[in-house]
């Protein structure tokens, strides 16, 4: 892939890909959220938000 004629190496995936990842995500951090601190609670969760909302804009699928 090129962009603006420079070569740029990416990876590719597919929705399988990203819902593996998911699944494993929450396995892994999914148990450590209630270690967190407040602060990091709320920061995540408000991330999340955002990203929820990116997606309803974009029509895209969230979880």
């Amino acid at each position: 892939m090129e962009v603006d004629g420079t070569p740029v190496e990416y990876i590719e995936v597919t929705l399988t890909d990203i819902e593996t990842a998911n699944r494993l995500a929450n396995v892994v951090l999914g148990q450590s959220m209630d270690e967190l601190v407040k602060p990091s609670r709320t920061l995540l969760s408000k991330i999340y938000e955002m990203v929820k909302e990116q997606a309803e804009q974009n029509n895209a699928p969230h979880r």
